[in-house]
This record gives C-alpha cells, sequence and structure tokens, in this order.
C-alpha cells in the first residue's frame, strides 16, 4: 500500500486457519461425495424451489437414466416425467411430488414401497430437510420381496398339502374300514361256525383271515388317531385317573393275547401309587401299543412286565409318573432307539428287517400331547424297556378347549356326513 508522502505499507495477514479450514471443507465434501455415490441407495435432493439439486448414480440405475437427463437441475415435473414410466404404479411420483412441493403441514416423513416396471421392488422415503429441501431415498427391496413371496407360497402349499393329507387319510380310512367291517363280521361268522363246521385247515384259515384283519383294523385306527394328532384336531379329555386300576384294566384286556402267545403278562405297580391327571382312554392306547410292540419281539415263554412308579424331577421338582412296559426280547439296538418312534421304520432281525409300525410313533405323539416325554433303556439280547414320563398334573395349556374335536372317528364323520363309520371298542 502506498503512502500518499511516499513510502510502502506492507500487510501480512496470516490465512493458515482460512486455508485449513478450506482443506476441511474440500475434503469432507469429496467423502461425502464419495459415500453419496456408492451408496446402494438411491438418493435425489430437491430444494425448496423443487429442482434437483443432488443425485447419485444409484438413482440414475434404479430409474434408468442418463447423466445428462438431469444435468441442469431439473424441476420435480420433469423427474416425475421421466421416472414415472418405469414405475408399475403410476401415481407414486405424484405422491412424491406432492410432498416435495406441498406445503409445510405436507411435509412429513414418509415411506410407501412399490415397483418398478423391470420387477424390482423399491422402499422409497421421503425425507425433510432443516433448509426447507426434501430428500428422497429408493432402496431396492427385490430380495426380501422375492423371500416375503417364496414364504406365503410355502406357507400356502402346506397348509394346502397339509389339508390334502388330512383328507385323503380320512376319506382313504373310511374306504378301507367299511369293506374291513365286513370281512371281520364273515371271519368271525366262520370262526364260530355258524353255517356248519371246520375242520383243522379251514379253522387255520379263519384264525389267520381275523388275526390280519384285527392287526389292520388297528393300523387304520393309529393312523386316523396320528394324522388327527398332527393336524391339531385331538385334544384330551383330563381327568383324576387311578394309576393301578388303568393298568390293571389294561393287563386283563391284553392277558388273552399274552397266552396265545405263550407268553406271561405281570403287572408291577403298587397298589397305593395314586392318580393321575391324565386322558385315560388315550393312556389306556400307549400302554397297549407299546404292549403289541413287546409280544412282537419276545419269544413263547418270555416274561412281558407293565409297571409305574413315580418321582420329583430333580431341577424342578415337578412330580413325575412313569408308566413302562419291559420285555425279555431281542432288544433294541443304540441307532434305533430314536428311530424306532418314526412311522414304520425297522431293524434288522435274524437277516430280515423287523418293523416297529406305526403305533410307536402314535405313542410318542400321545405322550408329548400330555406334555411328558419317552424313554427307552435297551441292550442287544437283553430286552427292552420303555418308559412313558407323564407330568401328574400337567400344564394348563394342554387341558380341552372348547370346539377341538378329541375324538378322531367323530371328526370323519363331520367330514363325511354320509359315511357310517364304526368304532374298534378293544380299548
Amino acid at each position: 500500500q502506498t503512502r500518499p508522502r511516499g513510502g510502502i505499507i506492507v500487510i501480512y495477514e496470516d490465512l493458515t486457519t482460512i486455508l485449513a479450514l478450506e482443506r476441511s471443507y474440500k475434503a469432507l465434501s469429496r467423502v461425502q461425495r464419495e459415500s453419496l455415490n456408492n451408496l446402494r441407495e438411491g438418493v435425489a435432493v430437491f430444494g425448496v424451489d423443487g429442482r434437483l439439486g443432488l443425485f447419485n448414480p444409484a438413482f440414475l440405475q434404479i430409474w434408468n437414466l442418463r447423466e445428462d437427463q438431469l444435468a441442469d437441475e431439473p424441476h420435480i415435473d420433469l423427474v416425475s416425467g421421466l421416472c414415472g414410466p418405469h414405475c408399475a404404479e403410476q401415481n407414486i411420483w405424484e405422491l412424491l411430488k406432492n410432498r416435495v412441493t406441498g406445503s409445510d403441514e405436507d411435509r412429513s416423513r414418509f415411506e410407501i414401497q412399490t415397483e418398478c416396471a423391470n420387477g424390482i421392488g423399491l422402499d422409497c422415503s421421503v425425507v425433510p430437510l432443516p433448509d426447507g429441501g426434501t430428500m428422497l431415498t429408493f432402496t431396492d427391496i427385490s430380495d426380501t420381496v422375492r423371500i416375503e413371496r417364496a414364504l406365503r407360497e410355502r406357507n400356502d402349499a402346506l397348509e394346502t398339502a397339509d389339508r390334502l393329507k388330512s383328507e385323503f387319510i380320512t376319506h382313504i380310512s373310511y374306504q378301507l374300514r367299511t369293506p374291513l367291517n365286513t370281512i371281520v363280521g364273515f371271519g368271525e361268522i366262520l370262526e364260530h361256525e355258524f353255517f356248519g363246521t371246520l375242520n383243522e385247515r379251514q379253522h387255520e384259515y379263519s384264525q389267520g383271515l381275523l388275526e390280519a384283519s384285527h392287526h389292520l383294523m388297528e393300523l387304520i385306527n393309529d393312523v386316523i388317531d396320528l394324522a388327527t394328532i398332527e393336524a391339531g384336531h385331538m385334544s384330551l379329555s383330563l381327568s383324576q385317573t387311578n394309576i393301578f386300576a388303568l393298568l390293571g384294566s389294561v393287563r386283563d384286556l391284553s392277558r388273552q393275547r399274552a397266552q396265545e402267545a405263550d407268553m406271561t403278562l405281570r403287572l408291577d405297580c403298587p397298589e397305593e401309587i395314586g392318580d393321575i391327571h391324565a386322558d385315560p382312554r388315550r393312556i389306556k392306547q400307549v400302554m397297549f401299543n407299546l404292549l403289541s410292540n413287546a409280544f412282537k419281539f419276545s419269544q413263547p415263554g418270555d416274561e412281558v412286565i407293565i409297571g409305574a412308579n413315580r418321582y420329583h424331577r430333580a431341577e424342578d421338582g415337578q412330580e413325575i409318573c412313569q408308566l413302562w412296559v419291559a420285555d425279555k426280547g431281542i432288544g433294541i439296538k443304540p441307532e434305533y432307539q430314536q428311530a424306532m418312534f418314526r412311522s414304520f421304520e425297522s431293524q434288522p432281525r435274524k437277516g430280515k428287517a423287523q418293523g416297529f409300525g406305526i403305533g410307536l410313533s402314535l405313542v410318542r405323539s400321545l405322550v408329548e400331547l400330555h406334555g411328558g416325554w419317552i424313554d427307552v433303556e435297551s441292550e442287544t439280547d437283553q430286552g427292552a424297556t420303555v418308559i412313558c414320563n407323564l407330568p401328574v398334573r400337567p400344564a394348563e395349556d394342554i387341558a380341552q378347549k372348547d370346539g377341538v374335536m378329541s375324538d378322531p372317528v367323530e371328526m370323519a364323520r363331520q367330514l363325511l356326513p354320509s359315511a357310517d363309520v364304526t368304532v374298534d371298542a378293544e380299548s
């Protein structure tokens, strides 16, 4: 600076702070720009005047736009016209435009989901900015939409399959039960010699016919019960049931079968064992199925034992009643002790596959329906003991609910009102 009387004044100003701030600002701007450009979400920022001030490459890609189309900061009207045709729902961009150009009352956070014409699912968000501008974000949710759609379709397919399975089992069981009742009836007529005396071979044939028919009838009943449980239609008719009396009844009803197989059936249960809160009909069904399996795997002259005891579980003190069936048969190998409770599972026996049938699968389902569980104790060629652990007082959530059908035969009657469905009264 020149002075009037001569001379020069030189002024020095320290700009270090200003330059540092400028460098920091430029660095921050570059970071923000790079961050915006590398976002997977499409971003567009509109000013107070409705003009596009900022956008990123993801926004161009989502809406199939070129950068030169947005180079002159176009108004939201033009942007809406460019993007609208690519949207499956034509009114989406009208809603977004109203949010950008609307009054302060309309400038609130807003989210909506839509789908582009190319099938891309989008989550659209409107975010008001402090300076009066508006930011639009577009997130590709195609994977989420596909997963949700696949889950819905899978759920619908499972529900349809479950319904078809229940209807199939009910119809097939009825179609099998009706002719089977006729076969059993004629077999009993022959066995009791109502139309004349039979010779020894004819007696053998009639007995074989009845045994096979009764076995098939039991299998059909088990299939219906198992399907009813799996469909969630079975509930329990719980009541105070004397354990000793229940097992005594099971022993008495099974004694003849044991004698026919040349086996001994013994009850090992203290008379003062007390009561259990359970469904006596279903518990009998459990014990009959366990006994049937024990007879199948035992040899003539063997002893089969049914018993019960009570104990308090160590971890929570809950009182548990154990009902068990023990035999001296071929035993169950460790690898089959859990598989045996799956339908028609088998284990080798002297070169052949000896099946467990469907009865044990039903046993497990009925025990679990009571809130219990099953243990198996066995050694090869040393017999097996199957133990049903039942809470003396089961949880309230398994109690019988109003409107839930507990009788599978009654369910079959309602599904097939014209069917003459009969009941095997053995149990």
